[in-house]
């Protein structure tokens, strides 16, 4: 599974991006959020959580709501109820192949951890299928951030100094960043030739 969800991101994005260039995004990482009428506090808590995960990546996040999301945005629905047969035991699920969408069931990340720990969790929560969207390949790591299945041991951590990504992620995010980048700027670029 890894080495194709690498294969398939070698392919997706040329070898261009690879050779050598400075993957580091400058521009923030937006990413919308919607859902959070009974969760303000614990969900700005964990959008701190998740800019510092990234941040330690070189990756900034300008965090915004549903309605005030651009095109490019990364959206995050929060369901507050999420139905017993809808992807059972599951805290969160992406589209990493479209590229945009994601659905977290808070109120299964509530009922997972004790409240003192909820913002830490779903912060990590987030921050992990932010990165499918971004990698765009469906893969998980050993550990860290993108691991399938957090521990008790990983709980503690997300509480502590947090969990970090793993070194083939931190590869991948910022390639398919620099890939996002490249292909908003030539698509903005073609857009402006196009105008009389």
């Amino acid at each position: 599974m890894k080495i194709t969800g690498v294969a398939m991101m070698l392919t997706v994005l040329g070898s261009g991006a690879w050779a050598g260039t400075n993957p580091t995004r400058k521009a923030p990482l937006v990413v919308c959020v919607g859902g959070i009428a009974n969760n303000i506090y614990v969900v700005g808590q964990a959008e701190e959580i998740a800019s510092k995960i990234f941040v330690k990546i070189g990756v900034r996040v300008n965090w915004r709501g549903l309605n005030n999301c651009p095109r490019q945005g990364i959206r995050i629905e929060l369901s507050e109820s999420a139905a017993a047969s809808d992807r059972p035991g599951a805290l969160a699920y992406a589209y990493p192949f479209d590229g945009v969408h994601i659905v977290v069931f808070i109120d299964r990340v509530k009922s997972f951890v004790a409240p003192p720990r909820v913002s830490y969790l779903l912060g990590h929560v987030m921050a992990h299928e932010v990165s499918h969207i971004i990698q765009g390949v469906i893969r998980h790591s050993d550990s860290g951030v993108m691991k399938a299945c957090w521990d008790e041991q990983d709980y503690r951590r997300m509480t502590r100094q947090g969990l970090d990504f793993a070194a083939e992620d931190i590869a991948l995010i910022q390639r398919a960043l620099y890939a996002r980048t490249v292909f908003q700027s030539e698509k903005l670029t073609a857009a402006a030739a196009s105008r009389p």
